[in-house]
């Protein structure tokens, strides 16, 4: 799967770049390395550096309007069509697995053709979902934030367990998110600004403590497909 993402965020540099505009799907790792001690009696708000840090995966898709979005999982499969009385090729991006039968694989696995599949578990939300709309501006110097609510029910509520009668229900947490681009990106690094972004992630946690919990630390952002619509819309 690696080789597969490096193979995919070099064909978007060389086929784009400077475009000048952030489209299609991007692939991030955060580093969290900082965490408030919510049990405090001094100052149980403000994120500590930790001895350990630990990583998280984000994916995150700008349509043509600028509007982004947080994914739970995408495929990238594609789709024949023909042009000119030539027959051709099209990348898609699918979220909605109902649609995958509807395209072709793009890598050959067993004697088949098949997608590249990717995920992330660190931001759950709605598991009827596959999408959750984000809020703000994407781009070097920009913010972008939003609010995951994980309710009292939800399959990965931290207080809920399906076989202990006591714990049939969880509690209402909340993660409200942001993401905020430096202003200035890796000078050092042609892909930044264009196929990669850099900045600060910030992240507060209620209702598991009767405090907030405060987490900062670090993230990457790489673009890995200049697809600008989801499922071929």
């Amino acid at each position: 799967m690696r080789y597969y993402l490096i193979f995919l965020t070099l064909v978007v540099f060389t086929s784009t770049a400077m475009s000048g505009t952030y489209d299609g799907l991007w692939i991030g790792q955060i580093e969290v390395n900082k965490v408030s001690e919510a049990v405090s009696k001094t100052d149980a708000t403000t994120p500590t550096t930790v001895h350990n840090p630990f990583m998280m995966k984000i994916l995150l898709h700008v349509d043509a309007s600028n509007q982004i979005r947080l994914l739970r999982d995408v495929t990238v499969m594609q789709k024949r069509f023909t042009q000119n009385n030539i027959e051709m090729v099209r990348r898609v991006l699918v979220t909605d697995d109902t649609l995958i039968l509807n395209f072709e694989g793009v890598v050959r696995r067993d004697a088949e053709m098949v997608g590249i599949r990717m995920g992330s578990l660190a931001f759950d939300f709605d598991p009827s979902l596959n999408e959750f709309l984000v809020n703000g501006v994407f781009g070097a110097g920009k913010t972008i934030t939003m609010t995951l609510p994980l309710v009292e029910n939800h399959p990965s509520n931290p207080f809920m367990h399906q076989f202990h009668p006591d714990h049939s229900t969880g509690k209402a947490i909340g993660r409200n998110i942001k993401l905020i681009f430096d202003t200035v990106q890796d000078t050092n690094d042609p892909a930044s600004g264009q196929a990669q972004l850099i900045g600060m992630f910030q992240e507060s946690v209620s209702g598991l403590h009767k405090n907030s919990i405060n987490v900062e630390g670090r993230f990457v952002l790489k673009r890995i497909s200049m697809i600008a619509n989801l499922n071929d819309q």
